[in-house]
């Protein structure tokens, strides 16, 4: 846990889901550990956040009904300041983890995961220079 608290502690990270209760989960899991945690429904919602706000990682899902997970990831990688890394998560396969990676996702989750395997990635993801 001490570990967690080190790698996460004061890091900027924005959670993108259009289902609540997975938002606020991740949401409390990640201030736990001491970052500082935006929110958004979904991928346009988090594309106007990213446009005033710095973020060291972004973990969304891919389906959303307002803007994709994937259309989020293009459209990051498109902005010419620092690109925070992006983990996917997905409970259907509208993209192969694979494609998602060539894509630029830093990791995929398939739900349902563990909490504690994104949790170590994440802290992995955000400690890690590309």
């Amino acid at each position: 846990m001490n570990d967690l608290r080190a790698a996460l502690k004061g890091k900027r990270i924005l959670i993108v889901d259009d289902e609540e209760d997975l938002r606020e989960i991740l949401v409390d899991e990640f201030e736990s550990y001491g970052a500082q945690v935006l929110e958004a429904k979904g991928g346009f919602e988090a594309f106007r956040l990213l446009m005033d706000q710095d973020v060291d990682l972004i973990v969304s899902d891919i389906r959303m009904r307002d803007g994709t997970g994937v259309e989020l990831l293009q459209k990051v990688g498109a902005l010419n300041k620092k690109n925070p890394r992006v983990i996917l998560m997905t409970g259907f396969a509208d993209i192969t983890p694979e494609e998602a990676m060539r894509q630029g996702a830093a990791a995929v989750f398939l739900k349902p995961f563990e909490l504690n395997s994104l949790l170590s990635k994440a802290a992995e993801i955000v400690n890690t220079k590309v």
